[in-house]
């Protein structure tokens, strides 16, 4: 049920992740992939604008309690 809620968060942030403009590609692209979705969910708004994961390098790790803090 958890690995459900957190695909679905997850799916939802990419699915608003349309086209865009020319933003510049930072400096860092590597982000751990469990940090990088409990602040998004963390800081999720009825108005939050998506952010670009393009260029977004993810590492994973097998933290079966990774996601417990947002659940």
């Amino acid at each position: 049920m958890k690995n459900l809620v957190v695909l679905s968060v997850l799916l939802l942030s990419l699915a608003a992740c349309g086209g865009g403009g020319d933003a510049p590609t930072p400096a860092n692209t590597q982000v751990d992939f469990n940090t990088f979705v409990v602040d998004e969910v963390n800081s999720t708004t009825e108005t939050g604008e998506p952010v670009d994961i393009n260029e977004t390098d993810f590492s994973f790790t097998e933290d079966e309690t990774a996601f417990d803090s947002v659940l």
